[in-house]
């Protein structure tokens, strides 16, 4: 008897923790949480004005083109795109006059709440992109990776403007 009641209790370990594995994997999945990225966000630094707009395509979708400029002279654009690929989110980049013209793809690694970590450690820098949504204005963005062995990390926090200025 007492070998049964430990067989039971150990299999309900391993059923909680192939739950909580699921519930991960759902997790991961779900799209609701990503309903902050829709709208115009941006950073106002010394060097000059990011801007980012973000336009949700379907539930599984997102498309977004960003672009720095210092007063009126655009000097650096790139399109974006949030999609899922089978049980897979994935954020590309595809930057003028960067990586020979050539899309740079990440892959949704970890949520955690209102924080998304996409990760590509094929890439110099970044090779992880974390996103934070905090409130319902502002995201907390953390770039990371590493360009001729020196480790190089990017923090900046991205407002969401008011007014949509176009799209």
């Amino acid at each position: 008897m007492f070998f049964l009641g430990l067989f039971l209790s150990c299999g309900s370990a391993n059923t909680e923790k192939v739950e909580e594995i699921e519930n991960k994997i759902t997790e991961l999945k779900d799209t609701t949480n990503l309903k902050w990225m829709e709208g115009v966000f941006e950073f106002t630094g010394d060097m000059g004005t990011y801007r980012e707009h973000w336009k949700k395509i379907s539930d599984t979708e997102y498309d977004g083109f960003g672009y720095f400029f210092l007063k009126s002279d655009t000097s650096f654009k790139m399109q974006m795109k949030l999609y899922k690929v089978d049980d897979d989110f994935k954020m590309s980049y595809l930057v003028s006059n960067q990586n020979e013209g050539k899309e740079s793809n990440f892959t949704l690694t970890t949520k955690n709440g209102n924080e998304f970590v996409f990760e590509n450690p094929f890439r110099k820098f970044p090779t992880i992109m974390k996103y934070k949504f905090i409130g319902d204005s502002m995201i907390e963005v953390h770039e990371s990776g590493f360009e001729d062995k020196k480790e190089i990390k990017k923090d900046f926090v991205l407002t969401k403007v008011k007014k949509q200025l176009f799209f």
